[in-house]
């Protein structure tokens, strides 16, 4: 709900529940205004202040902190009877000099203040002998159960509480009330101005028209209303006052709408859960492949654990027949060396052994034996035994030649 009312043109729109919470408290304070002197404390843009003044009372004083809702309340409310103007409701000093007062409002202002004791102090000693006080605050616990909290507000109040403040400075309330909205059915004539209205400006709020005959149903079992479960609570000092209903018609298309979002959530609400219910099934689906994943993924892990073990002996193996090929490679460079060294002895031997021997071979000396022994010699065992020894020697030349190749 609003804060406060607005009635500058074309600032709010006219909403008949919200003019009803508003305008409602200031019925209740109608029947004790008759020729008295009247305060209305943080009386906003001054519609309730014109209102007790048009209630009967002698003199209305409206004070407000706001020097813009005192300028918009003396442009739009000002009239013989009714003062505004601006002031702190924590100071005395501030409304002092209009007083005192017969009767003290104080509407929806205590939750606003960070001193409560001062503010109805203040109200204490501006009330005349034998006034009245009423003090109403909003019932802000509902909003707070549920995380919302007005920026507005200093502090929010059970009826305990604020029953608790109120008395601990203006002694034990005569009367209190509880504030809650209604539902039900009115039946007008067919004629009547109220039942239709072409104008959203706020001032309908100030129309209220008193009706011939008005009872109250039992509240439904599940609709009950508690001090914890109203819309505000109300303290009256030295007066009471008779029960109070502000109601506004409604059309049927207007009062089936709330019942058919109603049943529009109720059916939005139901799938919803029903997609939630899908959603948690989904998401224990999705939670077992997961652990199955990550057992496939520890076993993996584990896998790659052996793997990097195989990977590791054999690199080890690896280095090792490197190792072992490189030892290898130097013995076979040390063989070939040595073979290359004794190839080369057992050459240079053959080629000084095939000097000796062509030297030989080729004298005239060795040619003329030869001769000899060819031709001279025969059949005879010497001639054979030469020939021998001639063959031999001729077969040690070849294989000579074969190691020197």
């Amino acid at each position: 709900m609003a804060e406060r009312l607005s009635f500058t043109p074309g600032a709010m729109p006219y909403n008949a529940m919200l003019a009803a919470e508003h305008v409602a408290r200031y019925i209740l304070a109608q029947p004790l205004c008759g020729g008295k002197r009247v305060l209305d404390i943080a009386c906003g843009e001054g519609y309730g202040t014109s209102f007790l003044k048009s209630s009967g009372a002698a003199s209305v004083v409206g004070i407000d902190i706001s020097e813009e809702a005192i300028a918009s309340a003396k442009a739009r409310f000002g009239q013989t009877g009714v003062t505004f103007a601006v002031g702190d409701a924590l100071s005395a000093k501030a409304v002092r000099q209009f007083g005192p007062f017969d009767l003290i409002t104080c509407f929806e202002t205590i939750e606003h203040v960070a001193d409560p004791g001062r503010l109805l102090g203040n109200l204490r000693d501006l009330m005349a002998p034998d006034g009245t006080i009423i003090v109403s605050c909003p019932n802000d616990s509902l909003e707070a159960s549920r995380g919302i909290k007005n920026p507005y507000h200093q502090r929010t109040y059970t009826l305990k509480e604020f029953r608790e403040t109120a008395e601990a400075v203006l002694g034990p309330a005569t009367q209190w009330l509880l504030g809650t909205p209604l539902t039900g059915l009115t039946i007008l004539d067919c004629d009547t101005d109220e039942l239709r209205s072409a104008d959203t400006a706020m001032d309908l709020a100030l129309r209220p028209v008193a009706l011939e005959r008005s009872f109250m149903l039992p509240a439904q079992k599940d609709q009950s209303v508690e001090p914890e479960t109203s819309t505000f609570f109300v303290g009256l000092w030295n007066a009471t006052v008779p029960t109070t209903q502000l109601v506004a018609p409604i059309s049927r298309p207007s009062y089936l709408e709330y019942w058919l979002e109603v049943e529009r959530l109720r059916k939005v609400n139901a799938a919803q859960n029903a997609e939630i219910e899908h959603l948690r099934t989904a998401a224990a689906a999705q939670n077992a492949e997961m652990e199955h994943l990550r057992a496939a993924e520890a076993a993996r892990n584990a896998e790659i654990e052996g793997l990097k073990k195989v990977d590791a002996e054999q690199k080890a193996e690896i280095d090792y027949c490197r190792e072992l090929a490189r030892v290898s490679e130097e013995r076979a460079r040390e063989i070939r060396r040595i073979a290359a060294f004794e190839k080369d002895t057992l050459i240079a031997e053959v080629t000084k052994l095939r000097y000796f021997h062509d030297v030989a071979y080729q004298s005239r000396a060795h040619r003329a034996a030869a001769a000899y022994i060819r031709h001279a010699s025969g059949d005879g065992f010497v001639a054979r035994m030469l020939r021998l020894f001639r063959n031999i020697a001729a077969s040690g030349r070849r294989t000579l030649r074969r190691l020197a190749r």
